[in-house]
């Protein structure tokens, strides 16, 4: 059985000494039958002959300026030829050495659309880290909290006319997974390994207050209808309910209840 082929993006900007850290962590992977694609912003850090240096092992790089994190983005998924697509961001690193050999081998026996797994978080200040608290994909839970993107891998299906829409500055991977769900009904694969590291501390982190609270409610309008907006946060997503004895088993029935009566919720 041929391995499926996965297409890694890194974007970077002006972050030489993280860079490094993510090229280290891409490069020491048991599983190396990838293509890597990095896409510089016009860095000014010595980030350019970084990438240089590492040149032989990359299919694919640039460094010009761009209109930010997404459109760097949709440059890497315009230059991406593989079945799948993971974005692996400057700073953020593989959990270990055999995450792709044991996520590609989920991808050849397993038919779906997306697999996505567990992140760890890492402060960027003290080094310490945790596993993020994960629940299920769908987009219910989406309504809720966005999943990271550096624990999905996404066939490349589910970007045909669904590039990331740049008018967001933080928020335009939730606007995409919203998308794409609506749109294409992607079939998920849930794992519990443990993906990438997540470095805490980053763009969404430090402008959270000036454009998360801006574009959320923006995306949920999009995606979401008053109605079901309402019943969601009265229902599935109140704390009093999900904190209850049998909290989960009452949200669960919920969400059955709702997919049935509003099927844009399915």
């Amino acid at each position: 059985m041929s391995k499926t082929y996965v297409s890694i993006i890194t974007i970077n900007y002006n972050n030489v000494l993280e860079l490094k850290n993510t090229f280290e962590s891409v490069f020491s992977q048991n599983y190396q039958d990838f293509e890597y694609i990095v896409i510089d912003g016009g860095s000014t850090d010595g980030s350019k002959a970084l990438i240089e240096q590492y040149s032989d092992q990359i299919d694919y790089w640039v460094s010009e300026p761009d209109m930010g994190i997404y459109d760097a983005m949709n440059k890497g998924i315009a230059k991406g030829s593989g079945d799948y697509l993971y974005f692996l961001n400057s700073g953020d690193t593989f959990y270990n050495a055999e995450v792709l050999d044991h996520i590609t081998k989920l991808l050849d026996s397993k038919k779906t659309d997306i697999i996505y797994g567990n992140v760890n978080d890492v402060n960027e200040e003290t080094g310490a880290s945790a596993i993020r608290p994960k629940t299920n994909l769908d987009k219910i839970e989406l309504f809720h909290k966005m999943v990271c993107h550096q624990a999905l891998f996404c066939h490349r299906r589910l970007f045909q006319d669904n590039l990331f829409k740049i008018k967001y500055k933080i928020k335009a991977d939730f606007e995409w997974l919203l998308h794409a769900f609506s749109r294409y009904t992607p079939k998920v694969l849930n794992t519990d390994f443990i993906i990438a590291n997540y470095l805490l501390g980053g763009l969404s982190e430090v402008q959270y207050d000036t454009y998360s609270r801006k574009e959320i409610p923006l995306i949920r309008n999009t995606y979401f209808s008053e109605k079901e907006q309402k019943a969601l946060r009265r229902f599935v997503f109140n704390p009093k309910i999900t904190q209850a004895p049998f909290g989960n088993v009452i949200k669960k029935g919920f969400k059955q209840y709702f997919r049935l009566i509003y099927p844009n919720l399915s």
